[in-house]
């Protein structure tokens, strides 16, 4: 919805090179936060097997990526992802 909109908006046109200033961060996660809990609105309308199916899909492909990077010198900085299903 609009939320999305305007953080691709935002990011498109508002948001420089560098470093976050004031407000931008914090502008840029609330819009995404919005996002995120009306897609979790969304998904209590899809058949409980099929989501909790492709929430397994991402945790495993999770784990998988977690076990080629973790100890691989050369694999550079990556985050583990944390899923957001899981704090709610």
């Amino acid at each position: 919805g609009e939320a999305l909109q305007n953080a691709i908006d935002y990011v498109g046109s508002d948001l420089k090179k560098g470093n976050f200033e004031e407000g931008q961060k914090e502008y840029l996660s609330s819009n995404l936060r919005e996002c995120r809990e009306r897609m979790f609105d969304f998904l209590e309308y899809m058949p409980r097997e099929k989501v909790d199916g492709a929430r397994r899909r991402v945790k495993e492909e999770n784990v998988a990526n977690r076990d080629e990077f973790d100890g691989d010198d050369d694999a550079g900085v990556y985050n583990p992802v944390i899923l957001p299903w899981k704090n709610r």
